[in-house]
């Protein structure tokens, strides 16, 4: 495998309007029309990309694009193939990039968090002051160290690409903590740099390049 693209979702209405959570659970958040057009964008960005790639190597490598199964990154993945899909060969879906889950938290705004439940409110702000927000867990939730642990599955699924099926190059559609704690992993980087990481931003395409034996990183090479 050469080339990791990591894709967080467009403008979520979550994003703009925390109160989207009181009538929709997570994965049900849509894409705002903004979003929409952020990754229509992203998509012909990728169409431009790859056809540079094609004309350079006078063919076109084999590429596959992983989303996560929420509705915002199945809508984030539409809009790229809408523009792009002529040179994605394939797309799957997987359970593993999903979001951190919030546990008791979910849909609740940080005043509710404590009027309702003061002593885990109490507990998470303690180990998030004491432990850093890398291992900080939400009440009956997950850390970012939860997410690496299960989206390290992902990585033995990519090298399975790339040895039984010539894959080099996967596009993955997933959300901000989700591919910061991947591109985390791949880099081979310390807790202390997840920590320092900014989230992305919507629609943005980060770059991960596999040189020899090591994975560089190539930075935001796309954002809307």
């Amino acid at each position: 495998m050469k080339q990791i693209y990591f894709v967080r979702h467009g403008e979520s209405m979550a994003n703009v309007d925390l109160n989207e959570y009181k009538d929709k659970p997570d994965h049900a958040i849509e894409l705002t029309p903004k979003g929409h057009n952020q990754v229509e964008e992203t998509g012909k960005f990728f169409a431009r990309h790859f056809q540079k790639m094609k004309d350079d190597l006078g063919n076109m490598p084999h590429v596959r694009l992983w989303q996560s199964p929420y509705l915002r990154t199945r809508q984030t993945a539409d809009g790229i193939l809408k523009h792009c899909g002529e040179f994605i060969a394939s797309n799957r879906e997987d359970t593993m990039l999903v979001e951190q889950q919030f546990g008791l938290f979910d849909g609740l705004t940080e005043e509710e968090q404590q009027q309702i439940y003061p002593i885990e409110y109490q507990h998470y702000c303690h180990n998030l002051k004491h432990n850093g927000k890398y291992w900080a867990s939400f009440p009956h939730g997950e850390s970012p160290f939860d997410v690496d642990k299960r989206t390290r599955l992902m990585q033995g699924t990519f090298a399975r690409d790339a040895e039984k099926h010539g894959i080099e190059h996967i596009i993955v559609v997933s959300h901000g903590i989700t591919t910061r704690v991947m591109s985390m992993r791949y880099l081979h980087e310390s807790y202390e740099y997840y920590n320092n990481e900014r989230n992305p931003a919507n629609g943005s395409v980060r770059l991960l390049e596999r040189e020899t034996d090591a994975w560089k990183d190539r930075g935001y090479i796309y954002i809307p």
